[in-house]
This record gives structure tokens, C-alpha cells and sequence, in this order.
């Protein structure tokens, strides 16, 4: 097992207890670069409703699959070492170990409880939660291979709307198009469908 990337909540050991029950209200975002408020930035976790005793907790977690090969990971085991990729492919992409090698993705939550009892017992607990195997393809595939989609990438000046020929402006904003064109034909059924966006900013 090796972490590709890993988010630590702040404030919680250190929250007020009123009532027996320690009042958790850590509210942050993760700064991908996102439309502010958008909920897929968020990281949060707060005290909710005690019933019969058992008191919960409600979070919410934003996650983006990382997919930088250029960060290197000495982590990784090195059963995936591979000298023509980059890194040698000890990296933080995602998909190079994505049911591979015996390997799965998985979200992982780990959390230390403690406290004392009614009863006065005290203890010390930890927890791992894991979410299902998540199956992480490669840039441009997907579940068909090869792959159905080819994809092209344009750039254009914000203002004049020059074609840049696949360069970036600095200093300003560059408009991005891409289009994606299947060998199954025309898209007619949106139902289930979706893509991911790159915003590439350069200083």
C-alpha cells in the first residue's frame, strides 16, 4: 500500500467538548482551482443530531484523482518500476497502478478515537474505512481498447479570438476549446455522461 495524496482535518483534536460531545466545526476547501462555492472544493466536518445516544458527524470531501507523473513518489513499490516512463513510473499518476500488479484505488479514511464510557472505561481506537476499488484509466481511455475518443486541444487569444495554434498566453487569459470526436458516431443520449475541464494557468 502507498498514499498518492492525503488530506489531514486541523482542528479537531483540539475542539471544544460542551455536553459530552466534542463540537466539531471544520469548514476549509482543498484550493483546487475551482468557481468559488464550488462544492466539489469543499473539506468539512461538523457536529450533527444525537440520537439515542449516538452522536454523528456530517463531512463532505472534495477528491481529484491525481494523475502527476511528473511528481515523483518514492513510495510507490517499485514492482512498477519501468525505465522509459517519467519518474520510471514511481509517480503520483494514478492509472499506472489502477488494478494493475495486484493493486486497487481506494479513498481511504483513518481516523483515532477516544474517550471514556458511562461505564468509565476508557479507550483508544482506530478506524480505516476504505470506499470500493475506484477504476482509474488512462489519459484518452476509457473502458474501450483502444480507445473510441480521439481528442484535440485549441487555444485561442481572449479578445481577438486568433487561433494560437495549442499555445498559452502569459500574463492572460488564453481561451481553451476541445473537442472529442467517437467512432460510435454523434452523441444523442447525455444521460450518465461527463467530462473533466483543465484550467492551466502560467506566471
Amino acid at each position: 500500500m502507498f498514499e498518492l495524496d492525503g488530506y489531514t482535518f486541523g482542528n479537531i483534536a483540539s475542539a471544544i467538548v460542551s455536553g459530552g460531545v466534542q463540537q466539531i466545526n471544520d469548514i476549509t476547501t482543498r484550493n483546487y482551482n475551482l468557481a468559488a462555492g464550488d462544492q466539489f472544493n469543499d473539506v468539512s466536518i461538523i457536529t450533527d443530531s444525537n440520537a439515542g445516544g449516538l452522536q454523528n458527524y456530517v463531512g463532505r470531501f472534495g477528491l481529484k484523482i491525481s494523475w502527476q507523473d511528473w511528481l515523483s513518489n518514492a513510495d510507490v513499490d517499485p514492482i512498477f518500476y519501468d525505465l522509459s516512463k517519467p519518474n520510471y513510473n514511481l509517480n503520483d499518476k494514478a492509472s499506472n497502478y489502477s488494478f494493475l500488479n495486484d493493486y486497487e484505488i481506494r479513498l481511504a479514511v483513518t481516523s483515532n478515537l477516544d474517550g471514556v464510557s458511562d461505564l468509565g472505561v476508557s479507550g483508544n481506537t482506530d478506524y480505516l474505512f476504505l470506499s470500493p476499488a475506484i477504476n482509474v484509466y488512462d489519459y484518452n481511455k476509457g473502458f474501450y481498447d483502444p480507445s473510441i475518443w480521439s481528442g484535440v486541444i485549441q487555444t485561442f487569444h481572449p479578445t481577438t479570438l486568433v487561433d494560437l495554434g495549442g499555445q498559452v498566453l502569459s500574463g492572460e487569459d488564453t481561451i481553451m476549446k476541445t473537442t472529442w470526436t467517437s467512432t460510435d458516431g454523434a452523441i444523442t443520449d447525455l444521460t450518465d455522461f461527463w467530462a473533466i475541464g483543465l484550467k492551466k494557468v502560467i506566471n
